[in-house]
């Protein structure tokens, strides 16, 4: 069941990688009362629960970025976007807003969307990463 030996071969450097890897999941292992195969299930698991959050963060981001694109789109089509910039009334600062929350979500959706994929696609590595990250 443990695919961590296999794993830890390729990630970093053969058996000294395995051998740091294996000694924190049993200090991990023996802190909380349990085998380090469950313990490093456990880890598989909650990779998969963060990409599903991050997927879910994904989605509300994309959603806001689309209605935001077609609001800051029909204050263009309307010509009041054109006034904005040409007559410098203070009037619509909607469209400034706008704007920076349509930037913002975007960079939000382009630092998630990347993780996200890797957590479904690949577990184990963020498991590993996850251990790497106690050293």
């Amino acid at each position: 069941m443990l695919r961590l030996t296999e794993f830890a071969y390729q990630f970093k450097g053969g058996e000294i990688m395995h051998k740091e890897v294996e000694a924190v999941l049993n200090v991990l292992a023996e802190r909380f009362g349990t085998t380090v195969e469950l313990l490093w299930a456990i880890l598989i698991k909650q990779q998969f629960v963060e990409a599903i959050m991050g997927a879910i963060a994904c989605l509300v981001s994309l959603s806001v970025i689309i209605v935001l694109a077609f609001a800051l789109v029909a204050y263009y089509k309307k010509g009041k976007f054109h006034e904005f910039v040409y007559d410098n009334d203070l009037e619509p600062p909607v469209v400034i807003i706008g704007l920076i929350a349509f930037i913002t979500t975007l960079t939000i959706f382009l630092c998630n969307i990347g993780p996200t994929i890797g957590k479904f696609i690949n577990p184990e590595y963020y498991a590993l990463r996850v251990i790497l990250q106690l050293f």
